[in-house]
């Protein structure tokens, strides 16, 4: 397309470029001619923030004698406009568009005579108004027609590269690679190879691609080629539209730094191992959330230098902070976790600051869904580095007895316009508006990632079943799970049980999005539907310490509110809050990466930090019936608030962006929060080496656990949990108020305490002090 400069326009259709992060606004306009186009359409645009608006005219596109363009750029986040003829007499409905973030230009469509505004040319060229020979009213199947072009498409052999024998050494050694790309509404596709896998290598050689014989009827292009070690390659794409392409393989394990290209490697494909570590019965889990670069970026990690905020450095032993205690993976380990959630490790866009530097991030951007991160590597411009690296970090998490699961993104991309997906086979990949083309945007990402589609379907398994076996992951944490459909989940289940039924799988359950249908969304309350899927239990989250909702605190148990209710309902394993089938799938925490931390929340809410108020609320997370997950540093007061003021709230609520002044582990904190550290150690080794809070069916707690108090308002949770041998009983009481020792104990005389955050000496009546959980123990004979 060719774009028009302000300096070109007439002094009265300049854009609204006064100011930096312009956007743009780039509208095509199919005509009959360009008599028809003077004498009805001219735009006149206008600002949310203005009266008064702009007259523009079109130009006409080098690409079609009938397409024309008109281009707008604002610093504002939407622009609207109409099409009128030169009187105003005749005008078409008021468009309002919302400006694309991921990236600088957004484009729409409009076609003579119909009054639709398109988000997708494909979309356009179905209009009955568009004129030979590019329209096409079956351009836009993908979408509008999927369970059909599914039924054409869907392919089930294997796609990206294989090479003939395993890539030595020798970087000269060449090696036959065969190389598949599933693109069936490409009309050409061409292989290209590069001199290096260094940013910016020449061009080698162009391998023209075939789609012949069966899987050529699949969409499915081939090609056989010579190459060296680590050879780079992409694809070059023609598409119907008559745009050529150039794109990353999605089925690439590695690419060159700047993500621009895949690189060819030979993988290990490792013999399964019997992975010891892993759990028979995941409601013993205990599973800490932490990401690669806070872990280890601070000097108090006691960390090398130089290796702070990578993959080596995340998994160094004999580590200590400025006290002499344990950090990194020896504090895990001292900690008696079982499993790490490691924050995205796939490859995310970069946002850099510099030419030379990338910005913090979270890694919520997903860009290459099948090979790590680099930035985390000890030297990111070699593509293998962080393929062996990370290798290195789940290997000695797991020599360390420590199961490793990654938070994987596949609801969103951080581009529906430049991802693999898009430029491979543009729309199929998105949930898009049937009609018009327009992104669905449940994620707030500005796109979804249509999973119910077959090939969606298939890569998303595809994907978690490669970590699974190249990387020997442990488990996997869907984001934003509710806008992922039941029956992928449902086959991501199915594909890890026949790998090792021990893998856990879960996500966030929030019922996001409208693109699908209520029942077919994998969110919390389709739980029943998704077996052996876990769901973040929020219930128990804000019953313990209240939390964020829509810009406003609000309290918990912990802080006062009356939630007690509620409280035994999650101590009775939740499953009347949501129709949750076993008690695995219930995920309870109450801090994790999102929003502020346990510190940071409870001293908004109060005024105050109280490290009391976090022990109970740590506390009561450890003794709930399911799956345990908490953030790194909950335990030790963690906090994310650097400074004072709004803007500093503000950051700390969402730091996925912030930098590591914000975001690093302050390993000191640990000794400073010596005993609060101790308690959650404690209550640890109590959920995962007992049954106590661990057991598998609702049957099995219904029969052992027996809540005695939880009246709204009164400031006490209490309850009892009696072993399956029947021959000790706990008895738990947890308290926001002063509560006698003799009111809890009446009819247990003889309990001890084996576990309480606070002391008091009932020989001399005195009271379990507030902000309290206390554990007491009766050992008796088999007489129930």
């Amino acid at each position: 397309m060719v774009s028009v400069s302000a300096e070109t326009w007439p002094q009265s259709c300049v854009p609204w470029s006064d100011g930096e992060n312009i956007l743009t606004l780039r509208i095509h306009y199919h005509a009959s001619s360009r008599e028809e186009l003077d004498v009805r359409a001219s735009i006149w645009a206008w600002r949310d923030s203005e009266d008064e608006g702009k007259e523009l005219s079109f130009e006409q596109s080098h690409t079609s004698g009938f397409l024309y363009e008109a281009i707008i750029s604002s610093r504002d986040t939407h622009i609207n406009f109409l099409l009128k003829s030169p009187d105003f007499t005749q005008t078409s409905p008021d468009y309002r568009v919302k400006l694309r973030q991921d990236i600088p230009v957004t484009d729409v469509w409009l076609v003579e005579g119909d009054e639709t505004l398109y988000y997708s040319p494909r979309a356009a060229r179905t209009s009955p108004n568009y004129t030979a020979p590019h329209a096409d009213p079956h351009a836009f199947d993908m979408v509008r027609n999927a369970k059909s072009f599914d039924e054409t498409y869907a392919f089930d052999g294997w796609l990206g590269v294989r090479t003939d024998a395993r890539q030595n050494s020798d970087r000269n050694a060449h090696a036959t690679a065969h190389f598949r790309l599933w693109a069936p509404t490409a009309l050409d596709v061409d292989l290209l190879l590069f001199e290096s896998a260094e940013d910016g290598a020449p061009l080698e050689r162009i391998v023209p691609m075939r789609r012949a014989g069966e899987i050529g009827s699949k969409g499915v292009w081939e090609a056989s080629a010579q190459i060296r070690k680590n050879q780079a390659y992409a694809y070059s794409l023609q598409h119907t539209d008559g745009a050529r392409v150039r794109t990353v393989d999605p089925y690439a394990h590695a690419c060159t730094a700047d993500g621009m290209r895949g690189v060819v490697v030979a993988n290990a494909s490792p013999a399964p191992s019997p992975a010891p570590w892993r759990l028979d019965n995941p409601n013993r889990a205990v599973i800490c959330e932490l990401h690669v670069r806070d872990f280890t970026i601070s000097h108090t990690s006691g960390v090398p230098r130089a290796l702070r905020g990578t993959y080596l450095g995340a998994c160094e032993r004999g580590t200590v902070n400025s006290f002499g205690d344990a950090t990194g993976l020896d504090y895990l380990v001292q900690q008696g976790l079982t499993h790490v959630q490691l924050m995205p490790v796939a490859r995310r866009v970069h946002h850099h600051l510099s030419k030379n530097t990338v910005q913090y991030n979270w890694g919520y951007d997903p860009l290459h869904y099948m090979m790590p991160e680099n930035i985390y590597a000890a030297d990111p411009s070699d593509p293998l580095a962080p393929l062996r690296e990370l290798k290195h970090l789940i290997a000695q998490f797991h020599e360390a007895g420590l199961g490793v699961v990654l938070d994987v993104v596949f609801n969103h991309t951080f581009s529906s316009a430049t991802h693999p997906f898009q430029l491979t086979v543009p729309d199929y990949f998105y949930r898009l508006d049937p009609v018009t083309g327009e992104p669905c945007d449940g994620s707030g990402c500005g796109n979804e990632v249509a999973s119910e589609r077959a090939m969606v379907r298939r890569y998303i398994v595809d994907t978690v079943l490669y970590w699974a076996r190249e990387y020997g992951v442990d488990g996997f944490r869907f984001d934003l799970m509710g806008l992922l459909d039941v029956e992928t989940m449902r086959e991501v289940r199915r594909a890890l049980d026949d790998l090792d039924p021990r893998i856990l799988v879960y996500g966030e359950g929030w019922d996001m999005g409208t693109a699908l249908a209520p029942a077919d969304r994998a969110m919390k309350a389709n739980a029943g539907l998704v077996p052996r899927v876990g769901f973040f239990n929020d219930d128990v989250r804000d019953a313990v310490k209240g939390g964020e909702v829509f810009g406003e605190l609000k309290r918990g148990f912990v802080s006062g509110a009356p939630t007690e209710g509620v409280l035994a309902k999650c101590v009775l394993g939740s499953d009347e809050l949501s129709g949750y089938s076993t008690p695995s799938q219930v995920v309870n925490y109450i801090d994790a990466h999102d929003n502020y931390t346990l510190r940071d929340l409870l001293t908004a809410v109060d005024g105050s930090d109280s490290p009391e108020k976090r022990e109970l609320a740590n506390a009561l997370n450890l003794v709930m019936q399911g799956v345990c997950f908490m953030h790194l540093g909950q335990e030790f007061g963690r906090t994310k608030v650097v400074g004072s003021g709004e803007q500093v709230q503000r950051v700390a609520m969402n730091s996925y962006n912030a930098p590591d002044s914000v975001n690093r582990i302050n390993w000191d904190l640990v000794s400073e929060n010596e005993h609060s550290v101790d308690l959650v150690r404690q209550l640890i080794q109590m959920k995962t080496a007992g049954e106590f809070f661990s057991f598998e069916s609702f049957e099995d707690i219904r029969a052992h656990v027996y809540v005695w108090s939880a009246l709204d308002g009164t400031g006490i949770l209490g309850f009892d949990v009696t072993n399956t041998q029947r021959d000790t009983t706990y008895r738990i009481v947890a308290t926001t108020v002063d509560v006698p020792e003799e009111n809890v104990l009446k009819d247990m005389p003889d309990a001890r305490v084996i576990f309480t955050n606070n002391s008091w000496d009932a020989q001399k009546n005195e009271c379990i002090p507030p902000c309290s959980l206390v554990i007491f123990e009766e050992m008796h004979e088999n007489s129930f």
